[in-house]
């Protein structure tokens, strides 16, 4: 006869005991040992809304240390071997990073949103009149 128990664990390390009971007494109890670790810090440098000039490219910086593994996003979806602790992004977009430690524990970071702007364009400058001019030297005096 097997019976189910679910059982939610908090954020603390603790052991679980299960005793069986029935009209003959109760058995002995069954000790489960839970582990909780800590979820491994997950942000990104720089922080919030950054400003792209076209043709440039900015690097975001996560957490980085032993044990931990990187994948970077792009809108939601994972960019193909972004795998490392930084990354450089030339195209706008909204950025996360989801880091995973040796115990499987899963964090994904705030969200950087890249935001593209155009180079000014190159300006124009017209003459309506000549462009002959004579100038004065400073040790010459104007009469």
């Amino acid at each position: 006869n097997t019976s189910t128990i679910s059982v939610v664990a908090g954020p603390n390390s603790g052991n679980i005991s299960v005793t069986a009971n029935n009209a003959c007494g109760s058995s002995s109890p069954q000790v489960l040992i839970v582990t909780a670790y800590p979820a491994p810090p997950s942000t990104i440098n720089p922080y919030g809304n950054i400003k792209l000039c076209a043709g440039k490219s900015i690097e975001l910086t996560s957490n980085v240390g032993s044990n931990l593994s990187h994948q970077w996003f792009l809108t939601g979806l994972p960019i193909q071997n972004a795998t490392g602790g930084n990354l450089i992004v030339s195209i706008p977009g909204t950025y996360s990073v989801q880091i995973t430690d040796n115990h499987n524990c899963v964090t994904t970071s705030n969200l950087v949103t890249v935001i593209g702007y155009p180079n000014p364009p190159k300006p124009s400058i017209f003459a309506t009149g000549p462009l002959k001019f004579c100038s004065i030297l400073p040790s010459q005096k104007q009469i």
